[in-house]
């Protein structure tokens, strides 16, 4: 593993110069964990353990399965760029879930729709258009993700 801008990439990406891990024709980031700001040094913290992230304007709030939080200067865009091809999945403008995380899946009606994720106490409203996205995007659903 290396670390590039602040994240740990797996050893199979190929780096250069500018920071940018890159394949022969595409360009693919494998990141496995980030640093944040702690009380004396920088935390690594591990992307598994990631259950949402939140903006709050230029920065977004990270929340993990073990109850912390952490500010991150980062939009969710740029998480958007970073976690494409992994289990996060984005609500909507201001939020991505990690799907690993959900516990229970309930939709209460056709426009409406309430995720837990573990390590996180207040359940996550969706909307119609979040739900129809997850359902395009999750035809085979996992257990959890049964409508009930």
């Amino acid at each position: 593993m290396i670390c590039v801008n602040n994240f740990v990439i797996k050893s199979g990406a190929k780096v250069r110069q500018n920071g940018i891990a890159a394949e022969p024709r595409a360009i693919t980031m494998m990141v496995e964990a980030f640093k944040v700001a702690g009380c004396s040094a920088p935390l690594l913290v591990k992307l598994a353990h990631a259950v949402s992230i939140k903006a709050q304007g230029d920065y977004t709030q990270i929340s993990l399965d073990y109850g912390a939080k952490h500010l991150v200067r980062r939009t969710t865009d740029a998480w958007i760029k970073l976690l494409n091809g992994t289990s996060f999945f984005r609500l909507d403008r201001s939020t991505i879930i990690n799907l690993a995380h959900v516990v229970s899946y309930r939709r209460t009606s056709r426009d409406h729709a309430w995720i837990r994720l573990q390590g996180l106490k207040e359940p996550v409203h969706i909307g119609r258009r979040a739900i129809l996205r997850l359902d395009q995007e999750h035809k085979l659903r996992p257990p959890q993700f049964k409508a009930g």
